[in-house]
């Protein structure tokens, strides 16, 4: 017969083992975490070079549909950029520059030709707009 109060036959985890376990998880969650935030980042980054180009793309449709030339803007501070549809802010920590500030797209299909480097978190992207066919390409320099 056992006392009362004899713990003895209780299972369960001593508070060193559970401090033990804990210790552990925080560890490896350092290791994982700033993996996770440069994944973000890249995500952000392409997120914004996409929609850009897929804004630019749009720009050049509009050109041959309307039968009228199209302007894209880049904000001087590299803030966004504003098309006939409206204006688009960069989002947290994404910066466009480029070489021209515009970046016109003619009825004919053909544009003015550019590239435009989008930066985030020191990475980027390069969107690139040929002068002869209009086409709007991303992708890093060769």
């Amino acid at each position: 017969m056992s006392a009362i109060g004899d713990t003895s036959s209780e299972k369960g985890f001593t508070l060193l083992e559970v401090l033990v376990v804990l210790s552990i998880s925080a560890m490896a969650s350092m290791l994982v975490f700033p993996q996770l935030d440069r994944a973000f980042h890249v995500l952000a980054l392409r997120r914004a070079a996409f929609g850009f180009a897929a804004d630019l793309r749009k720009a050049r449709a509009d050109a041959i549909m309307s039968g009228q030339s199209q302007a894209v803007t880049l904000d001087a501070k590299g803030d966004g950029y504003s098309t006939p549809a409206g204006w688009h802010s960069a989002s947290h920590g994404v910066r466009f520059a480029g070489s021209d500030d515009v970046l016109l797209f003619y009825a004919d299909g053909t544009s003015s030709g550019g590239q435009i480097s989008v930066n985030a978190f020191r990475r980027y992207l390069d969107v690139r707009v040929d002068p002869i066919t209009g086409v709007v390409a991303v992708g890093h320099l060769p």
